[in-house]
């Protein structure tokens, strides 16, 4: 059971409206209604231990020491927007390859992942339109969540959200050679069954120990990928959020991407109790800072409806010895020590030289303000929000 966060001085946190997932047979109200979360409370303050979430039965690494915060601050936003303005910007992954972002969208129109894929010089300016990455092949992949890139910048990797099992498009993790998208490949597939990750998925369901996961997020190092967890539980009405990352073994041989084993130990966390974290929180996406030796997380709050005031979210840092050693990520705050809180919901994270790290939004239907060029305003569909963020 994950235990969302209670304010201060209250007995139990009770959000109205219930939670929004979006999953293929959670579309109605109706359906939407039946997802209250069940909400515990705890009554440490943000400086006390943070709690091991208990989800699943596979063994795991706890974080059990309080955060330190670090320090930083929103240097600039903007909006960039996609293509096909009658298509919903859900950027949910962003990386780095040489001088270009890549991004994808959780999205893929025509069943066609190649239109799910964007790229964008890194020194792209407030109002940038993506760009379609081209010559990726024709596959079915659906509901693209994360994208990253090798520390040597030769490889890179998309995952899906690995929430549907009966639906093989959304259980599919692609590696390709970085200049060469045209050599795409599934992996993880069981024998016979080449168009999907099946044999990844029976992995983490195994490991995370419930038959419903839902993963946001992925990161590389120079021979492991780490998947973050937002979601688990017996099924999708039953899910919990919770802040989890997977490891897997990755080899290249011969110019092709191999996964090895599985790591069963899962580093895990919650926030501490905090009236200054909204909560219920989620894991939303990773990258791997090669410079530092840490994982950026970004985590997110939503609520259900379309009101913008029902999401917001949170950047963490996380050594990678942490998780060996199960100690938590940070994190980040302004200098005033109060959390440094974004008013959309961010799901794609990476660092970008020269500019600090950029934290780039999906608010789904909702219509939050953003800073355009021309100042703010009410976002519309096709465009989604980023902030640069310097972290010290």
């Amino acid at each position: 059971m994950v235990f969302p966060l209670a304010p201060r001085g209250a007995s139990v946190l009770k959000p109205t409206g219930g939670i929004l997932r979006r999953h293929r047979v959670a579309d109605t109200e109706e359906q939407m209604s039946q997802k209250a979360m069940k909400s515990r409370s705890f009554t440490i303050g943000l400086t006390a231990a943070v709690a091991m979430i208990a989800v699943g039965v596979a063994p795991a690494v706890g974080a059990q020491v309080a955060p330190t915060s670090a320090s930083g601050s929103v240097t600039s936003s903007g909006i960039v927007d996609i293509p096909d303005h009658k298509q919903r910007a859900d950027l949910s992954g962003i990386t780095k390859v040489g001088e270009k972002l890549i991004i994808v969208n959780d999205r893929t129109p025509n069943k066609d992942v190649g239109q799910a894929v964007f790229t964008a010089p890194t020194d792209f300016g407030n109002g940038a339109t993506l760009e379609p990455l081209e010559s990726l092949p024709n596959l079915n992949v659906q509901k693209l969540e994360g994208v990253t890139t090798t520390p040597s910048g030769d490889y890179v990797f998309a995952t899906t959200a690995f929430d549907r099992g009966d639906q093989p498009e959304f259980n599919v993790l692609l590696g390709w050679p970085a200049n060469d998208p045209a050599k795409a490949q599934i992996l993880g597939s069981e024998d016979g069954a080449a168009a999907t990750s099946g044999k990844l998925r029976s992995q983490l369901v195994k490991t995370l120990g419930t038959p419903f996961v839902k993963i946001e997020g992925i990161a590389a190092s120079k021979d492991k990928l780490y998947l973050g967890v937002r979601e688990q539980g017996p099924d999708f009405k039953q899910a919990e959020y919770v802040m989890k990352i997977v490891t897997v073994d990755y080899s290249v041989t011969g110019g092709k991407l191999e996964l090895g084993k599985m790591d069963p130990n899962v580093w895990k966390m919650a926030p501490s109790n905090s009236s200054d974290l909204k909560a219920p929180l989620g894991l939303s996406d990773l990258a791997f800072d090669a410079k530092q030796d840490r994982l950026l997380m970004t985590t997110s709050y939503e609520k259900r409806g379309a009101e913008p005031e029902n999401v917001a979210g949170y950047l963490w840092q996380l050594p990678l010895a942490n998780l060996e050693t199960g100690k938590p990520a940070n994190l980040v705050a302004k200098d005033s020590g109060a959390p440094l809180e974004f008013t959309h919901k961010p799901e794609g994270v990476v660092s970008v030289p020269g500019k600090g790290v950029m934290v780039l939004h999906d608010d789904d239907e909702r219509l939050t303000t953003v800073q355009a060029p021309d100042g703010p305003r009410t976002r519309s569909l096709f465009e989604a929000a980023y902030d640069f963020v310097a972290v010290k």
